[in-house]
């Protein structure tokens, strides 16, 4: 018998960019602007940055579902070796986007550390949307039926912490509850207007947003969901001061890792820098409202 035919080709569903730190200064300035930004290309850069909840196999990736994992991610102390657990993968990410500016304050990002931007344009999915930290490793499902849920006609109840609560920025009814993908537009137009407030700094689980990633439309698509590898600028202002605190240091070692990462995955891919599947490298500068990326 003849031999049974290739597997279909890894085709993304629309064409395939090659990433920059131009296009994502472009599309960070160009964020939100017109009534499509429920569509990710227009809402803004998406990147994550890690925090231990992803593969140790593949440091880039989502933990894979468990039929699927490689030998090293089945054992301790691999955050996906347990199979059973809903939140070996559920993925954090933020949006940010120029709209967001505030000229006495930096981008707000999680932390220091180093992550990766997502590619938009069908390589990535965005699952829910919160308007603040919503401490989505907490609860069961993140974006399982949140009643009441966010959306233009839902007012959420009066809750112990709020007078009045707005869905999806407050602990409405003692819950942060998401709204949907596809209102993308609301929730970010109402963080660009209230982030700022109350925003204790770099570190301190406040003024950035926090969208629920796909896992699996990121793994189907690796490296080409991918766009690019960031670290924070060790030049930028926000590595020299936090709360006090020199933190260069941090900054240093987040630059390293995103190098070994970046270098990690050219070599698993058999990519070259060149190459238009190959994620860029970049520096990330949280205070350069202008220009916030760099090539590194």
């Amino acid at each position: 018998p003849e031999p049974p035919p290739p597997p279909p080709p890894n085709v993304p569903p629309e064409r395939l960019w090659r990433g920059s730190a131009a296009l994502l200064n472009a599309r960070f300035t160009g964020a939100q602007r017109g009534n499509a930004s429920w569509q990710l290309e227009n809402a803004g850069v998406v990147l994550t940055q890690f925090d231990g909840r992803f593969s140790s196999a593949l440091p880039w990736s989502p933990c894979p579902k468990p039929l699927a994992r490689e030998e090293v991610d089945r054992t301790w102390p691999s955050y996906c070796r347990d199979g059973e657990t809903f939140q070996d993968r559920r993925i954090s990410g933020s949006i940010i986007g120029l709209p967001m500016r505030r000229n006495h304050l930096p981008i707000p990002i999680f932390n220091l550390g180093a992550g990766v931007v997502l590619r938009p344009g069908g390589y990535t999915g965005v699952r829910c949307m919160y308007g603040v930290d919503g401490d989505i490793h907490t609860f069961r499902d993140a974006c399982g039926d949140p009643c009441p849920g966010c959306d233009l006609h839902t007012k959420c109840l009066r809750s112990d912490e709020f007078a009045r609560c707005v869905c999806g920025f407050g602990k409405c009814g003692g819950h942060v509850y998401p709204w949907g993908p596809g209102e993308l537009d609301v929730v970010l137009r109402l963080h660009a207007k209230s982030w700022s407030f109350g925003y204790g700094g770099m570190g301190s689980f406040s003024g950035y947003n926090e969208a629920v990633l796909d896992p699996d439309l990121w793994i189907e698509h690796l490296p080409a969901s991918i766009e690019a590898v960031f670290f924070v600028d060790p030049a930028d202002p926000v590595c020299d001061i936090k709360q006090g605190k020199r933190q260069i240091g941090t900054c240093v070692e987040s630059e390293a890792q995103a190098r070994r990462i970046h270098g990690q995955m050219l070599q698993h891919y058999n990519l070259r820098r060149s190459d238009v599947r190959a994620p860029a490298l970049v520096g990330l500068r949280p205070s350069n409202w202008d220009v916030p990326f760099r090539d590194a």
